[in-house]
């Protein structure tokens, strides 16, 4: 079971991959780990999120760890009747109390299995939300100032300089190709 596309989980995996047994993982990973390490379709199995199969006389449930595209967490139904969570690398959030697969589980999961390594409290980020508006709010800015390089103002002050008094401005629409 692979259960993201990082270097420290496919560690190994390469083009020579021949098994014996097949690479389980979600369709994007599949889809990474074909396109960039080169293993071959017939060894990999994939699936959607929220999938259950059967492999060796488990069900394998396939829930989005909210990590990376792709990502996810394992549930584990044994054919023993044990439940075991694999978390791996996720990143929490509540609307995770609502997976079904999850809420079927819940008080009956008898071993977890979690990725450790940020959970020091020396490590401190920013919610998942406040790292996206950065990142748009950075990207915002490198557009604005890229558009003034090349054409002299950025589509909002070229507006605002042609709009007739009295009325809203307009935004700037770029020319098609």
């Amino acid at each position: 079971f692979l259960s993201h596309f990082h270097g420290d989980h496919y560690d190994g995996l390469n083009e020579n991959f021949q098994g014996p047994g097949l690479i389980h993982c979600t369709r994007v990973t599949a889809a990474l780990v074909k396109q960039e390490l080169g293993v071959k379709s017939h060894l990999i199995q994939s699936y959607d999120m929220d999938d259950t199969a059967e492999v060796c006389g488990a069900k394998v449930t396939f829930l989005d760890a909210n990590h990376c595209p792709g990502a996810a967490m394992l549930l584990f139904q044994l054919d023993s009747g044990a439940i075991h969570l694999h978390c791996g690398d996720m990143r929490y959030d509540p609307r995770m109390q609502q997976y079904p697969a999850l809420i079927q589980a819940r008080h009956k999961i008898d071993k977890l299995y979690l990725d450790t390594t940020y959970c020091h409290p020396k490590h401190v980020f920013p919610s998942q939300q406040d790292s996206v508006d950065q990142i748009a709010n950075a990207v915002a800015q490198i557009v604005k100032t890229s558009f003034r390089k090349v054409f002299g103002e950025a589509p909002a002050e070229s507006a605002a300089k042609s709009a007739t008094p009295g009325t809203p401005a307009t935004p700037a629409t770029p020319a098609t190709p």
